[in-house]
């Protein structure tokens, strides 16, 4: 076996016979870190397009434990993270993962992917404080990420379905300012007025519900809000 026959073996989707091969030039590297190491990084993908997400997790784990090169460690530790998040429902390990990676990599190739995957994880097990620390924190480092606008309607969402209304309607009107033209703007003005209305600050619910029917006189939450001014006129 040679890796040049293995490569071709994944290239063709034949991910057993590569297996055996790459299994084969593993075990000859012997103390030839690189080849080793490479061998293992087409085994972990190997196992992963089989499906054999515990095995790949293994191999996976193998290489962390030798690689020495700071990138390759960064990429490990992000991609043990994903796999023990999407394949193995083991949640709380990502999470520990995503918060070390977060830590020891602020400013990582994955920073912005590890926010987001750790919140969507927090926000998954009801942890909502730490959800909204977590969206916070990457909308604070990262104000123009695609998703940061969808990232800081997140954090007030859960605080208004939390009822801290107070700090939500704070949130939602730093949204309106920072991210005027999001497609979740309408969302945001909606749920602002109701949380007024929740604190009993009738008129400023009304201005609020007022500006979301100018804005979004065909909006989704159209019925709602139709009926919320209807009732104080």
């Amino acid at each position: 076996a040679n890796f040049k026959g293995a490569l071709k073996k994944v290239e063709s989707g034949d991910y057993r016979t590569a297996l055996v091969f790459l299994t084969s030039l593993r075990d000859k590297a012997g103390g030839r870190m690189d080849d080793r190491l490479l061998a293992l990084e087409k085994i972990a993908l190997c196992q992963k397009r089989l499906g054999a997400y515990g095995e790949a997790l293994a191999t996976l784990e193998e290489m962390s434990a030798e690689a020495q090169a700071s990138a390759q460690r960064e990429n490990l530790l992000w991609e043990l993270a994903s796999l023990k998040a999407t394949h193995l429902n083991r949640v709380a390990d990502a999470e520990e993962d995503l918060r070390i990676y977060l830590q020891v990599y602020p400013g990582g190739i994955w920073s912005e992917e590890a926010y987001l995957k750790l919140a969507e994880l927090e926000r998954r097990e009801a942890k909502d404080s730490s959800a909204v620390e977590t969206y916070l924190a990457f909308v604070g480092r990262f104000p123009a990420h695609p998703q940061a606008d969808e990232a800081l309607y997140n954090a007030a969402f859960i605080l208004s379905q939390g009822n801290d209304c107070m700090s939500a309607v704070s949130l939602y009107g730093r949204f309106a300012q920072q991210y005027s033209s999001s497609k979740f703007l309408g969302n945001a003005i909606f749920w602002r007025a109701e949380c007024f209305t929740r604190l009993g600050r009738i008129a400023e619910a009304q201005v609020e519900y007022n500006r979301y029917l100018t804005l979004f006189p065909q909006g989704r939450f159209r019925e709602e809000t139709l009926e919320r001014i209807a009732k104080r006129d």
